[in-house]
């Protein structure tokens, strides 16, 4: 677009900002975010044990049919409760 516009500042940077990500895969996850769900989600690192446990019994409720979905996500912003699981 900046070649286009006969912008060559603007060309060059977008040019070595490109250059950067394609350099540096970290910075790439940084930007947009992870794209792994599930078990191996990133955000399942901060949890604590019992949580993670908490995460993992969800996770065979919804195997077996059950809409917990809203509660997976509560549990990962830490606004679940053990009651909450056992009124499934």
């Amino acid at each position: 677009m900046y070649r286009h516009e006969e912008n060559l500042i603007a060309e060059e940077e977008a040019y070595r900002m490109l250059q950067e990500i394609m350099r540096s895969p970290e910075l790439l996850k940084a930007l947009s975010g992870s794209s792994l769900r599930g078990s191996l989600d990133p955000k399942l690192d901060k949890l604590e044990k019992k949580d993670k446990d908490k995460y993992n019994n969800l996770t065979i409720l919804e195997q077996k049919g059950f809409d917990v979905e809203k509660l997976k996500q509560d549990l990962l912003k830490k606004n679940i409760t053990h009651d909450d699981i056992e009124n499934i």
